[in-house]
C-alpha cells in the first residue's frame, strides 16, 4: 500500500547495516530520483517524437516544469547555506548527497547507465504485455502510451503498483484510438509480468529467516 513499502524496507535496513538510518534513507531518496529522473527524460524524447494524447500540450508543460525547477533552484539558493537553521542543515546535506552520490566522477555514469537499463526494462515489459494482451497497435503508437502508464506509477498511490498505472493507460489508450480496455488490460498484464518476476526473491527472503545467526553455534 502506498507504493513505498519496499523502498522504505530498503532504506532502513541498508541504513542501520551501515549504522546511520538517516543516510540509507537518503540514499533510496536520491536513487529512485535519478530513476525517474532519466524515466522523465526518456518520455519526453518519445513523447515528442512519436503520436500521443498529450502531444499537443507538451512544449507548455515542459516550458512550465523549467520554469518551476528555476524557481526552485533560485528559492535554494536564496536560503542561508550556513547556519543552525533546519533550512541550511537539510540544503547543506542534500548538496552534500548530490555531489556525493549523483554527480561524483566515479558514481554519475554508473547511475545514469543503471537507471535507463531498468527504464528500458519497464518500457520492454510493458510492450510485452500489450502484445500478451491482444494488442496489434504499432509499436510507434504503443510506446509513448506505455511511458505514460510508467510515469503514473510513480504516484505514491497504489497498491502493489496497481492503481494509477491502469486509469492513466485505460485514458490513454482510448485517447489514441484505440480502447480503455485494451489498455486497462495491458497495465494489468504488466503487473503479473512484475509480480512473477520478483517471485524468485521470495527465496532470499526465506533463506534470510531460516539462517542461523552468527555466533549462537
Amino acid at each position: 500500500p502506498g507504493g513505498v513499502l519496499g523502498d522504505v524496507h530498503r532504506a532502513v535496513r541498508h541504513g542501520r547495516d551501515v549504522g546511520d538510518v538517516g543516510r540509507g534513507i537518503r540514499a533510496v531518496v536520491w536513487e529512485r530520483v535519478a530513476g525517474q529522473a532519466v524515466l522523465v527524460g526518456v518520455a519526453l524524447v518519445v513523447l515528442l517524437a512519436f503520436p500521443s494524447p498529450v502531444r499537443p500540450y507538451l512544449p507548455v508543460a515542459t516550458a512550465s516544469a523549467v520554469l518551476a525547477g528555476l524557481v526552485v533552484a533560485l528559492l535554494a539558493r536564496a536560503l542561508p547555506r550556513s547556519g543552525p537553521s533546519r533550512w541550511a542543515r537539510a540544503l547543506r546535506t542534500a548538496a552534500a548527497d548530490v555531489r556525493a552520490g549523483l554527480l561524483a566522477r566515479r558514481t554519475w555514469l554508473g547511475v545514469l547507465t543503471a537507471s535507463a537499463v531498468a527504464v528500458a526494462g519497464h518500457l520492454a515489459t510493458f510492450l510485452l504485455a500489450a502484445r500478451t494482451a491482444g494488442s496489434t497497435a504499432p509499436l510507434t503508437l504503443l510506446a509513448p502510451l506505455t511511458l505514460l502508464a510508467l510515469l503514473a506509477m510513480g504516484v505514491p498511490a497504489n497498491v502493489a503498483g496497481f492503481g494509477p498505472r491502469e486509469g492513466v493507460a485505460a485514458w490513454a489508450f482510448g485517447a489514441a484510438g484505440l480502447t480503455a480496455a485494451e489498455g486497462v488490460a495491458t497495465a494489468t498484464v504488466y503487473g503479473a509480468l512484475v509480480l512473477v518476476a520478483s517471485l524468485p526473491g521470495a527465496a532470499v527472503l526465506v533463506a534470510r529467516r531460516v539462517r542461523v545467526p552468527a555466533g549462537t553455534v
